[in-house]
């Protein structure tokens, strides 16, 4: 911790002040202090390496030794290596998602070179193809033509009303303009052609583009240049529900001039309507990633082949590996991480002479027959099943202190009739849900609203939804001309953030970054105090530790913190693993990953197999005075070990 202030620190008034403050020197140490020049080339590990590594050199061990048991395996390269063996940096590509595939395939083959030396062949699965209907295939043939002409018409337009040869963008604003009626759809102005192409307007994402990575035209409207610099990185809904009567008049103008779009200006949780259209964009990536990953290999080995997803498949069924997995003989388990494991054996045992053979019977549509693909050794089923039931999935961990510290929407604090103090906040009434309209704080505009759904035959005595034509009409207060536009509706909150000491203006708290759990070494009890995202970057900002090891009571100590995806063995003695000669079969049944941490300090861990969040399986939820867990961490061939906090 002095190292690393020292060696940042660049103003010497703020490290006197922080070394009496947190250190409690004198005026003579601290002159002391600031006259140190710290020598280059040393302290090349991080915080976290240290913390790993020592443990292992309390016990006695070499440097070499300790950084092998800790993981960390860069000192250590075999005679017979040299550094053209191991995958380079990969080139910038320029796309995200396939860079970070990159990244994490280097890793993994670089970990299995220095392990077990360099492989002798490798083997890429190209996805498989999609097979579409000949029926569809000769509507898309349709759709597109027709599209083509509509572009050519709409050229032919723009040549003549203005003389210009029009580009993509402008042949999709003209599309765009005639879809919302030429009304902008965030204002309401009339939008004339001319004004269409003088600059004033723009081709607008309605999700943001850099959260949503969608380009198509589903996505896009048109706006004004204005307009779209003060809507920013948000949705609509972000932007713009903070003023009722705007936000009102703007969803009422969407639903009529663009139904089809309206779900996306009005969502609140845009992650939903992201994953709605995600599934086109990861196939392309994922045909991406193969050809990359295929000519990435390349760069150290000759001997890549690559087959196709079909074979896969078929190969794994004739097999007989999709039931390690699953009780269905014929379809695997995409529930179970392990199943890209069940590929990948697959996968490294297809062979050219087996494609080709797979080949000959889809030409000739024969049927397969299961002795003409026999398995690739005696006990090769066996063997698999084996392997993949001793796999520990490893998680990815993300311990930057990033992400929304705070929602954006803005609450107000109130005192009910019955003393009571309660969050509120103003929503349009197009925008209301069930949940809403049940927390309405006017009791009779909630009458009202109601008395409105029951007209239309909503039984609001259960679970209802709310018709989407429903307030299509104006709502007006009982026996008086005063419309219904907003509505107060009560949060049930507990853990607002003041924003502002002058304001009475709250947010709720972004995510929990962790939970620090701790001890009592005299009676075993274990409390925890969790902390927000919020919390986490004050703690940043103020060069204080993001974890607090600070015992909360006298008498404790801390024991471990843990964040999302961090693993722990749950329910387990201690005594009775042998870390040396692991049996990962049994640790594999108490393996679990945190999955989330609610405010009330419960933790939510989901077991480490387990692929799906929604499903209620392989679920454990413990609150830090019950939990009996030790903290682990897996390495990158799959190897457990005490993670040291």
């Amino acid at each position: 911790e002095i190292w690393h202030t020292l060696h940042f620190c660049d103003d010497s008034d703020w490290l006197a002040d922080y070394a009496n403050e947190k250190w409690h020197l004198n005026n003579n140490q601290i002159d002391k202090l600031l006259k140190i020049s710290l020598e280059s080339g040393y302290a090349r590990l991080s915080r976290k390496a240290i913390m790993s590594l020592i443990p292992f050199l309390e016990q006695g061990m070499t440097y070499d030794k300790a950084a092998r048991e800790a993981g960390y395996h860069h000192s250590i390269i075999n005679r017979n290596e040299t550094l053209r063996d191991f995958l380079p940096k990969p080139e910038n590509l320029r796309n995200p998602i396939v860079m970070q595939t990159l990244y994490e395939l280097r890793k993994v083959v670089n970990e299995i070179i220095r392990q077990y030396g360099k492989p002798d062949i490798f083997r890429v699965e190209l996805l498989r193809d999609l097979k579409i209907s000949k029926k569809r295939r000769w509507e898309i043939t349709i759709e597109n033509h027709k599209r083509k002409q509509k572009n050519e018409k709409i050229r032919e337009i723009l040549i003549k009303e203005f003389g210009f040869s029009p580009s993509r963008e402008d042949i999709q604003k003209y599309i765009l303009w005639e879809e919302c009626n030429k009304i902008c759809p965030y204002t309401g102005k009339s939008i004339s052609l001319a004004a269409l192409y003088n600059g004033d307007f723009e081709i607008e994402h309605i999700i943001p583009y850099c959260r949503s990575l969608d380009n198509s035209m589903r996505n896009k409207t048109l706006c004004y240049k204005s307009i779209n610099l003060e809507k920013g990185k948000k949705t609509p809904f972000e932007a713009f529900s903070g003023d009722a009567e705007r936000w009102e008049a703007m969803c009422q103008r969407v639903y009529k001039n663009l139904r089809p779009k309206y779900s996306r200006f009005i969502t609140e949780d845009a992650a939903t309507e992201i994953n709605s259209d995600f599934f086109e964009a990861q196939l392309r990536d994922s045909a991406y990633i193969a050809r990359e990953v295929y000519n990435y290999l390349k760069t150290i080995s000759k001997k890549v082949e690559v087959t196709k997803g079909m074979a896969t498949s078929q190969l794994r069924h004739l097999w007989g590996l999709n039931d390690i997995l699953s009780d269905n003989y014929d379809l695997k388990n995409r529930g179970d991480h392990r199943h890209h494991a069940v590929d990948a054996i697959v996968i490294a045992n297809t062979n050219v002479s087996t494609l080709k053979k797979l080949s000959i019977y889809y030409k000739y549509d024969r049927e397969i027959q299961n002795q003409a693909f026999p398995m690739p050794w005696k006990h090769f089923r066996k063997d698999a099943e084996n392997s993949v039931n001793s796999i520990l999935v490893s998680h990815k961990v993300n311990k930057r202190v990033r992400g929304k510290l705070h929602e954006d929407t803005f609450y107000g604090k109130i005192n009910l009739p019955d003393g009571t103090k309660t969050y509120v906040v103003r929503k349009p009434l197009a925008a209301l849900t069930p949940k809403n309209i049940l927390n309405i704080v006017d009791p009779v505009v909630q009458k009202t609203v109601l008395k409105r759904l029951h007209e239309m035959g909503v039984d609001t005595s259960g679970k209802f939804t709310i018709p989407k034509d429903a307030f299509a009409e104006p709502l007006y207060m009982p026996g008086k001309k005063a419309q219904i536009k907003s509505i107060r509706v009560k949060i049930p909150a507990t853990n607002m953030i003041k924003l502002y000491t002058d304001r009475k203006l709250y947010v709720e708290p972004g995510k929990n970054n962790h939970i620090e759990i701790f001890i009592n070494p005299e009676n075993g009890r274990k409390t925890g105090r969790v902390v927000s995202l919020f919390e986490a970057s004050q703690r940043l900002i103020k060069h204080h530790p993001i974890v607090d090891r600070t015992p909360p009571k006298d008498g404790y100590k801390f024991l471990m913190s843990l964040s999302t995806n961090e693993l722990i063995l749950a329910n387990i003695d201690p005594d009775a693993i042998d870390w040396e000669n692991q049996n990962k079969e049994k640790l594999s049944r108490h393996l679990y990953r945190v999955q989330k941490i609610s405010v009330n300090q419960q933790i939510t861990f989901r077991h480490h197999l387990v692929s799906g969040v929604k499903e209620d399986t392989g679920v454990l939820r413990k609150n830090p005075s019950v939990l009996n867990a030790i903290k682990v961490r897996i390495d990158t061939l799959g190897n457990i070990r005490k993670h040291h906090d």
